[in-house]
């Protein structure tokens, strides 16, 4: 009885230990629905995703999805979404779960189709605009535009396509699609048909009657086939536009002027013009005027036929025709009239004239004389030359004049008939037997024949001896002296070419300085092998083969060596100037020469003395000059005497330095020069101020100017020993001096107050006027530095000084005004932090510090790194100016650093030293419930805040979400309500110093800890009963029941036997007591018997009851209290 006592109060206990360490039901909050993509308008074929989310929701969450209150079985955080609906969603986890979320409208639209629209024009031609446009109706998005022409993909992306240009590869079905962002992609629009033609050419038609004459009727028409719109036409004659608009164009009455080409050109609506049209020629003629044809032969002699012919020329019409011979209308109509014997009689002037189908009628043609001439007598010309050499070719003429027809002839010489019938007789190689007497008569194609002509006589003899002399007075000859030998037959007769010889052997053409020309022998340059026996023989140049036989002999000598002028100079000077007298003489052994002077520049013949005198030089009589000796054809030249002949050099005055203008104090230097001095020439000066002024040779200087010495200056040049030579005064100078000092100007290359290190300073020195060198001094050390620019590439702290620029030139100098340049060290930033150490979800801020001045910091721009790392703005991160900002997390702990660089200059400075930054976590509370076993008995839960970081804090608690107090205690006691059991709660801790606050601990339901109050007061009343039962019932047996005999126990039992009792020397209470550690092995063992029997265990918010098939083998037949 008393271990059934135990066991019932150990299960107490158990179930009391149980139900404080099972986990509480779990407070879900409501979850809230977002969608991605978050586009205004979502479209069927889009996929859409929509999240369930639950702020602050423990982990491993499951969930409910609905749609139109329909369970979708599904349970994941999101939901791909393919259909427009209500949707809603709730989140649990075990046994507990969440409300449903607000309900979300999805609207999911059609995807619209475009509408094509079509062009202006249904019939489009090359070279218009073609506008096309895709419109979704009632859409505002951004769409862009897919086009197709054939199913063939375009360039243009817009809403409106445009040809600018059409081109008949253009034509084709156009079709349009839109695509949104990439998202969404529409059908294709309507197809519309776009048709480019080819612009037509018109048919220009040609006119009825292919000849056309004045005053008739022209109609010609302009046609564009294929074609139906109204079109108006152009029409053009000869490139001039004629007034008509019409397709026809029709000439009432032509004349000669509408004859030409005529074209046309159609234009539609002002939007297409054809090219021309083929041209078509209209002839418009004057009514023709008949040719009357001569007869076959221009001479017609008695008893020959005779035909005339009327013809219309150009026309093919069939005309009739009229004949008329002196006026009188003759009864012949067709185009011929024929005269079959003529006679003398029908010489007469004969017209004819047309008549056109009764249309037209012509003037009268031509006239046409008629001549019918007697038969002519021949007439027998005399041949060409008087004498007739033997071996020529002697020619007789018989001519029949007037006549120009192709007579036959037949010769005769004396008696004998002779064998040629042309009209000329050749007697080639003539003898001494062709002479005699000779006739002829003509044959006329076998129509005529005339009589005999008048006789000629022929007489043939041998040829003259030619006769060979020499040309000039002269007879012998020096080398190199021209000769002329000169061979005539018959006087100085042309008719004659000749043959010559040296010494028997014949001579060529040009060989040895020797040309044969005509009747004449030259050697242009005798020299001695030109010596010897010259003969020659004639040969008549018309006359060929007539030649004579050779002339006498003649010997030629050439001898001696050639001689040369001598010329003599009178008063001779180099150079001559203008106005001097120049006089030279030429002589040269022997007689017979003749002299003349030569100016070798110019190519003349000066003079034809020996003496050559220039009385007064000019610059044109510079040149060489040389003497040349003649006699006949032979002519020596004397060398050649070089004259030069100069003006008198003009005086230059110019200023010594190569600067005009002048200050006072400066130095003047006036030079007055000639080109080439040789030193003859002396100088003369003429200034305004002698002040100051020295004068040496050519110079004028002035050693201090001032504004008195401006003004005007000249010299003048002269001769010192020719005094013929004329003197000459200079141009004058204008010297001006200026009375003010100049200001030197100073070029600041991007200047910079200060510089900072490394930066580059640049300054340049400029002055008004020339001749100027610039140095450059720096004022602290007067360091010098000679040039017109002072270039520091990477400026240093040393550089700080003032500097000026020095402009020289000559003795005179100038200063600037000092210009200070400032360099500083380029600043070294530094990171200043509120904190070195931070906990997650403070916000915190570092400062990168780069200058003294706060104002100063707008023109710096700031950099940050983490590491090596550079430090991009984000969610946790934000930098603004100097300032970094951070939302701690526990990926900002490390080292920073920090670099600034000026805007609008290339200045960088070095990287800050590093900043340490520690991010500790923040500690979390944990939270349970405390509840004792008094509290449950009053309805009450305890929930513990414990903190175990050693820090004093006081607590916040959450109930669903909201404060409930603010609390020094680490302990919460709230009156467990149907209500509050099913409230989530949960607490953080606050203070005052670093860290505020920790993180919000775990979330605990009270729910589990009611029920289980419940359970365990239904046990204890149970118990209680049981127990009272039990004692009641144990007392009542100990008086009532019968004594038994003693047996052995013959089987374990697990309740205390009377036996037993009475064993005992003390009560079983007082032995349970006494026995602490074998009570606790007993009450371990029972608690391991009920845990193998009953499983209690909490999942979310209810209690399962695991069922036990049959009691344990090791429970020894007791029975688990099920749902403890």
């Amino acid at each position: 009885m008393e271990h059934f006592i135990i066991v019932l109060l150990t299960a107490t206990v158990y179930t009391q230990v149980t139900a404080q360490n099972t986990n509480p039901p779990l407070s879900i909050s409501k979850p809230s629905i977002s969608r991605d993509p978050s586009h205004t308008v979502l479209y069927s074929s889009e996929t859409v995703t929509l999240h369930c989310q639950v702020s602050n929701g423990p982990p491993a969450l499951q969930y409910d999805w609905y749609k139109d209150s329909t369970d979708l079985n599904h349970h994941e955080g999101s939901f791909s979404a393919e259909t427009s609906g209500i949707y809603e969603c709730k989140a649990k986890k075990e046994s507990s779960e969440s409300d449903k979320s607000d309900t979300y409208t999805l609207d999911l639209q059609a995807i619209p189709t475009p509408t094509l629209s079509k062009p202006t024009y249904t019939e489009v031609y090359t070279s218009e605009t073609v506008s096309l446009k895709c419109e979704i109706q009632g859409r505002t998005e951004s769409w862009t535009y897919q086009w197709l022409k054939s199913g063939e993909k375009l360039q243009e992306t817009t809403s409106q396509l445009v040809i600018q240009s059409a081109k008949t590869d253009h034509s084709g079905d156009y079709k349009c699609k839109g695509i949104l962002q990439g998202r969404v992609e529409t059908s294709d629009s309507n197809s519309v048909k776009v048709n480019i033609h080819a612009i037509p050419t018109p048919t220009l038609s040609k006119p009825t009657n292919k000849e056309v004459y004045t005053t008739e009727k022209v109609s010609l028409k302009c046609e564009i086939q294929g074609r139906t719109e109204s079109w108006t036409y152009q029409w053009f004659k000869g490139g001039e536009k004629l007034q008509e608009t019409t397709s026809k164009l029709d000439i009432q009455s032509a004349k000669t002027d509408h004859s030409g080409d005529y074209k046309c050109k159609g234009n539609l609506q002002g939007r297409v013009e054809t090219s021309d049209s083929n041209s078509v020629r209209v002839n418009i003629h004057t009514i023709p005027t008949p040719m009357l044809s001569k007869p076959t032969y221009t001479e017609l002699y008695t008893t020959e036929k005779v035909r005339l012919k009327c013809e219309i020329q150009g026309s093919t019409e069939h005309w009739n025709y009229q004949w008329f011979k002196g006026g009188e209308k003759l009864q012949e109509t067709t185009s011929k009239l024929d005269i079959q014997s003529a006679k003398t009689d029908h010489s007469g002037t004969y017209k004819c004239k047309g008549n056109l189908q009764g249309r037209v009628e012509t003037s009268d043609s031509n006239s046409v004389t008629v001549n019918i001439n007697a038969i002519p007598t021949p007439t027998l010309s005399k041949p060409t030359y008087t004498e007739v050499y033997t071996s020529e070719t002697v020619s007789l003429k018989c001519e029949i004049p007037g006549r120009t027809e192709h007579w036959n002839y037949q010769w005769f010489k004396g008696e004998e008939k002779l064998q040629e019938a042309k009209s000329q007789l050749d007697i080639r190689s003539a003898t001494k037997d062709d002479s005699g007497v000779y006739k002829c008569k003509g044959i006329l194609q076998g129509r005529v024949e005339t009589p005999e002509s008048d006789s000629v006589t022929i007489n043939i003899h041998e040829p003259p001896q030619p006769k060979l002399s020499i040309e000039s007075e002269w007879k012998s000859f020096y080398q190199t002296e021209k000769v002329t030998l000169k061979c005539s037959v018959d006087g100085d007769s042309n008719e004659w070419s000749y043959e010559w010889l040296k010494d028997a052997t014949q001579l060529p053409k040009d060989k040895d300085d020797v040309s044969l020309s005509g009747k004449t022998l030259t050697i242009s340059s005798a020299k001695a092998i030109h010596s010897g026996f010259y003969t020659c023989k004639g040969i008549h140049q018309t006359r060929k083969p007539v030649t004579t036989i050779e002339s006498e002999k003649l010997q030629l000598q050439v001898a001696g060596v050639t001689p040369k002028p001598d010329i003599r100079k009178n008063q001779w000077f180099k150079p001559f100037y203008t106005g001097e007298e120049i006089q030279l003489d030429c002589s040269m052994n022997g007689t017979g020469w003749k002299y003349s002077w030569h100016n070798v520049k110019e190519s003349k013949q000066m003079n034809t003395n020996s003496a050559l005198t220039i009385g007064s030089a000019s610059v044109s009589d510079t040149s060489g000059y040389l003497c040349k000796a003649k006699r006949g054809d032979f002519s020596v030249n004397s060398e050649t005497l070089d004259v030069e002949v100069l003006q008198p050099p003009q005086p230059k005055l110019s200023i010594g330095s190569e600067w005009k203008s002048f200050y006072q104090t400066e130095k003047v230097t006036l030079k007055c020069s000639v080109d080439k001095d040789s030193g003859e020439w002396g100088y003369e000066w003429q200034y305004p101020n002698e002040e100051d002024i020295s004068l040496s040779g050519n110079t004028l200087s002035i050693s201090s100017a001032n504004v008195n010495h401006s003004g005007v200056y000249s010299c003048v040049r002269k001769h010192l020993t020719r005094k013929s030579v004329t003197e000459r005064k200079s141009e004058e100078l204008k010297l001006h001096i200026n009375g003010t000092t100049p200001k030197l100007n100073i070029i600041k290359h991007q200047w910079f107050k200060p510089f900072y290190t490394g930066e580059k300073i640049q300054l340049d020195c400029n002055m008004t006027g020339v001749g100027w060198k610039y140095s450059w001094y720096k004022v602290t050390d007067s360091k010098q530095i000679n040039t017109n620019s002072l270039a520091i590439s990477s400026a240093s702290v040393s550089d700080t000084s003032g500097y000026l620029c020095k402009a020289k030139r000559g003795d005179f100098s100038v200063d600037s005004e000092t210009l200070e340049v400032q360099v500083q060290k380029r600043p070294g930033p530094h990171i200043q932090s509120e904190w070195a150490e931070a906990y997650i979800g403070e916000k915190m801020s570092m400062q990168c510090l780069n200058v003294p001045s706060m104002n100063e910091l707008e023109n710096w721009s700031f950099r940050w790194f983490k590491g090596s790392k550079e430090i991009v703005s984000n969610d946790g991160t934000y930098i603004k100016g100097n300032t970094l900002t951070l939302s701690v997390q526990s990926s900002h702990g490390g080292e920073y650093e920090c670099q600034a660089k000026l805007k609008d200059r290339p200045v960088e400075t070095a990287k800050s030293k590093t900043q340490q930054l520690t991010v500790h976590a923040l500690s979390v509370p944990k939270l349970e419930f405390t509840t004792k076993l008094d509290d449950i008995m009053k309805g009450e839960m305890t929930l513990k805040c414990e903190i175990s970081d050693g820090r004093e804090w006081n607590y916040t608690w959450y109930e669903n979400e909201k404060m409930l107090n603010f609390s020094e205690s680490e302990t919460l006691t709230v009156l467990g309500t149907e209500e509050r059991i099913k409230s989530e709660f949960k607490c953080k801790g606050v203070r005052t110093e670093r860290p505020h606050f920790t993180a919000e601990s775990n979330v605990l339901v009270a729910n589990n800890l009611i029920f289980k109050r419940q359970i365990l007061l239904a046990i204890s009343g149970c118990l209680v009963c049981c127990i009272l039962i039990l004692i009641l019932g144990c007392i009542a047996l100990k008086f009532m029941r019968k004594p038994v005999e003693k047996k052995d126990p013959t089987e374990n039992d697990l309740f205390f036997k009377m036996t037993d009792s009475n064993n005992q020397t003390a009560t079983p209470l007082k032995e349970y007591m006494d026995n602490t550690a074998i009570e606790i092995a007993e009450c371990k063992e029972i608690e391991e018997l009920l845990t193998n029997g009953a499983s209690v265990t909490q999942e979310g918010d209810a209690i399962k009851d695991e069922p036990v098939d049959s009691p344990a083998a090791g429970t020894n037949g007791l029975t688990s209290f099920k749902g403890i």
